[in-house]
C-alpha cells in the first residue's frame, strides 16, 4: 500500500498566479468504493470524506483569485468544482474535455472480472494500450490538453476538477513523461496538482491535501 503525504495547511507555492497557472483538482472520495470500475457512471456522488476534502480545498484556496472553475462532467467533480466555484463567487463550467476515460466494456465491471492480459497491458503499457471499446491515452491526452488550453485562456489562475488519469496525463504531456510511467504520479482524492503555462511548462505541485481544521478551543 502507497503512503499518503502528509497533509498541509499550506498552499505548496505562493507563486501560483505569478505566471499562468492551471490547478488540476481531483474529485473528492466517492460514495461507490469496492469492486467495480465506476468510471463515467453519473450517478456516482462524494461520500462525506468527499465532501469534507471538497470544502478542505475550497477554505485553502480562499486566498487566490481564481478566474475560472471547469468541471468533468462527471457528478462527482461537478459537486467538488461546486464547492470552489461558490467560494469566488463563480459559475462551474462544465467541459466534456475533462471527463474520466472512456472505458469502454470495463465500465461498470468487476475489477476480478475484467483482470486479465489486457488489463495489464493497460497498467503496465499505457502509451500503446487500448481498452475494449474505449479510449486510448492518447485520446485522453488530446481532448484534455485541449480543454486545459481553454481554460488557461481565461486567466492567470484557474482550476480544472476532473479525475486522476486525466490528471496524470496532462502532468505527463507537460514535463514530457512518457505514458508508460505515468502510474508513478500519486494523485489522492481531494488533492491540489499546479501547472504553469511556461515554456516549457513546470510542475509547481503534485497531489498536494490540506490539512483538515484545527478542533476549536
Amino acid at each position: 500500500m502507497r503512503r499518503r503525504q502528509p497533509a498541509s495547511r499550506v498552499i505548496p507555492s505562493r507563486h501560483l498566479g505569478a505566471v499562468p497557472t492551471i490547478l488540476l483538482i481531483r474529485h473528492g472520495a466517492h460514495d461507490r468504493p469496492g469492486p467495480h470500475l465506476v468510471g463515467r457512471d453519473d450517478s456516482v456522488g462524494l461520500a462525506p470524506e468527499g465532501v469534507r476534502e471538497a470544502e478542505a480545498l475550497a477554505r485553502a484556496l480562499q486566498g487566490f483569485a481564481l478566474a475560472a472553475v471547469a468541471s468533468s462532467p462527471s457528478r462527482r467533480c461537478r459537486d467538488t468544482a461546486a464547492r470552489l466555484a461558490d467560494a469566488h463567487g463563480l459559475e462551474v463550467e462544465v467541459d466534456d474535455g475533462l471527463d474520466e476515460i472512456d472505458f469502454g466494456e470495463w465500465r461498470g465491471r468487476r475489477f476480478d472480472e475484467i483482470a486479465g492480459p489486457e488489463w495489464l497491458r493497460w497498467n503496465t503499457a499505457r502509451g500503446t494500450a487500448a481498452i475494449p471499446g474505449g479510449e486510448t491515452i492518447g485520446a485522453v491526452a488530446t481532448r484534455a490538453n485541449a480543454a486545459l488550453a481553454r481554460l488557461g485562456a481565461r486567466g492567470p489562475l484557474v482550476a480544472a476538477v476532473t479525475h486522476a488519469d486525466v490528471i496524470r496525463t496532462a502532468v505527463a504531456t507537460a514535463i514530457g513523461l512518457a505514458p508508460d510511467l505515468m502510474l508513478r504520479l500519486e494523485v489522492p482524492t481531494g488533492s491540489l496538482t499546479a501547472l504553469d503555462a511556461g515554456t516549457p511548462p513546470r510542475l509547481l505541485a503534485l497531489g498536494w491535501q490540506p490539512a483538515p481544521p484545527l478542533p476549536a478551543g
